[in-house]
């Protein structure tokens, strides 16, 4: 742990032991064992976060959220045990999970005649480059029966940019099986224009921190309004993170072309 502390900051540099190293690594343990046991008990499940249309205001599709819920515990934070699955390899098996069953609620309710035509699935960074992701979505697809012009992968920018080279294979390879594609949290990376355009995504996800301060923060409004004008030029369609107000959803109907 002390060592990971200051390799994390950078080379030429050092951290000295405390007593909430210790604390923080124990607790990195625990939820580490716990999470092994989640997968075997089946404490994971999936949350859906409505995907809203601009234009009319009707639930489109959905977001699957992973959650754990752990019967000491309590729920435990995504932001607690998705980088320790990350860093234990565990997020592939995870990421399996949440593919598979989002696809088949996604099978389950169009069966049911509701008009849906997107459930958006994350794909971690680690998953994205260690796991073979085009082959686990060939496997949930087939296993549920859902056509894959439904599935919409969520890919944030800071993973593709890791490997530009080996993602766009594989995008190209997610694209080609007909799967839609949406960078995820744009704005917050460091992908060029020219690496942008190189990718073959349907969507860009603009990040929540953008679009919570919107309308009162000029530069959030600036950011936002840049780009979804990058975005009509692109032919791509725009979704923003975390709309809660009128106010915010007002803004972003100003350019209705763009934003889904």
């Amino acid at each position: 742990t002390l060592f990971r502390s200051a390799k994390d900051q950078g080379r030429n540099t050092y951290r000295l032991y405390t007593e909430d190293m210790t604390r923080k690594a124990l607790d990195r343990l625990e939820i580490e064992t716990l999470l092994r046991e989640a997968l075997a008990n089946g404490e994971l499940y999936l949350e859906y976060q409505p995907l809203v249309s601009v234009h009319s205001n009707a639930i489109f599709g959905a977001e699957a959220l992973m959650r754990w819920k752990n019967p000491q515990r309590g729920v435990i934070r995504p932001d607690e045990f998705i980088p320790v699955a990350e860093e234990s390899g565990m997020i592939t098996r995870i990421g399996d999970f949440a593919l598979l069953e989002a696809c088949r609620s996604m099978k389950r309710l169009l069966d049911e005649g509701l008009p849906l035509r997107t459930i958006a699935v994350n794909i971690s960074p680690r998953q994205f480059l260690l796991q073979d992701v085009v082959a686990s979505v060939k496997k949930s697809l087939a296993t549920t029966g859902l056509r894959p012009e439904f599935l919409e992968l969520e890919i944030t920018e800071s993973a593709l940019m890791q490997d530009p080279d080996q993602s766009l294979q594989t995008l190209l390879a997610l694209r080609d099986l007909g799967i839609r594609l949406a960078i995820d949290d744009y704005g917050t990376g460091y992908s060029s224009l020219a690496h942008l355009t190189r990718f073959p995504p349907h969507k860009l996800k603009i990040d929540r921190s953008f679009i919570r301060d919107i309308p009162h923060d000029l530069d959030s409004e600036k950011i936002a309004t840049t780009i979804v004008a990058m975005a009509r030029g692109l032919e791509l369609k725009v979704l923003a993170e975390g709309v809660e107000t009128e106010d915010q959803r007002k803004f972003l109907e100003e350019d209705r072309k763009s934003v889904v």
